[in-house]
This record gives structure tokens, C-alpha cells and sequence, in this order.
């Protein structure tokens, strides 16, 4: 019915927050992160959701992309960077390296680009509907 009518139910955008955490001092409130836990069933939706929209959308990734890919993970993202890099060497070519902690860039995603972009890959109607109520009026 929420897919059908592109809403989300308003209790399912509702979760509880806890401290998870990180690393060094546990005294410091920096050293932790929150972690929010959703309603089960709205954890069922999602993944309902995800399968479905997966194969839709996953040729459209960028071809590098390892995050969040089925059969890639930052393992298999690190060992084509490795052969990259071994290959370079071993032909005499120099190797320049910059790194970046994109750590928190999930949470810096706006949400009306993410709502274009779903729509410019052919996601329409409901389901669009449905992704923009689930993106809003989270608590």
C-alpha cells in the first residue's frame, strides 16, 4: 500500500538514536557516532525496495563505483587500486596518490539531487513519490 500511494507511513520515519563507539577516549563525545534503528518493517520495505530497484538502476553506476555494489566492498576496491599501482611501477610510470575521507558524505547528500537523479534514470510515479516521502520528515 506505502508503494502504491508514495507514502511512507509516518511511524516508520521515526527512529530511536544510540551512541556507538568509534575509537580513543570513551569519555569524549566525538568518539562515538550515532546509529539510527528503524522499524522493522520499514527495514523490510527498504530491502524490498532495494532488490527491485537494483537492476534498474546499478547499470547506471559509475563502472568504478565499489561502495554499496553486490560482489564489490572496499576489499575489492583496495586490490584493483593495488594492481593499478603494481602495474604502473613495474612498466617504470610514476604513481601519484591522494587520499580522501568521504566518510561523511553520505550525510551530506541533498536530497532534491538524489530525487533528480533517481527520476533522469527513469524512476517515476509513486515510486518517486514514495522515495521523496521516505527522504522526508525523518525524526
Amino acid at each position: 500500500m506505502s508503494l502504491s500511494l508514495g507514502v511512507g507511513p509516518i511511524n516508520w520515519k521515526r527512529a530511536n538514536i544510540t551512541a556507538v563507539f568509534k575509537k580513543d577516549d570513551p569519555s569524549l563525545s566525538c568518539n562515538y557516532r550515532p546509529i539510527s534503528l528503524l522499524c522493522v518493517l520499514s527495514k523490510v520495505l527498504e530491502r524490498c525496495v532495494h532488490s527491485h530497484s537494483y537492476y534498474h538502476l546499478a547499470p547506471l553506476i559509475y563502472k568504478m563505483q565499489h561502495g554499496f555494489m553486490r560482489g564489490k566492498s572496499t576489499t575489492t576496491q583496495l586490490l584493483e587500486v593495488y594492481h593499478d599501482i603494481l602495474e604502473h611501477v613495474a612498466s617504470g610510470k610514476e604513481v601519484d596518490a591522494i587520499y580522501l575521507d568521504l566518510s561523511k558524505a553520505f550525510d551530506k547528500v541533498p536530497h532534491n539531487l538524489l530525487l533528480k537523479k533517481l527520476e533522469n534514470s527513469g524512476i517515476g510515479g509513486p515510486l518517486l513519490a514514495w522515495f521523496r516521502s521516505y527522504l522526508t520528515d525523518r525524526k
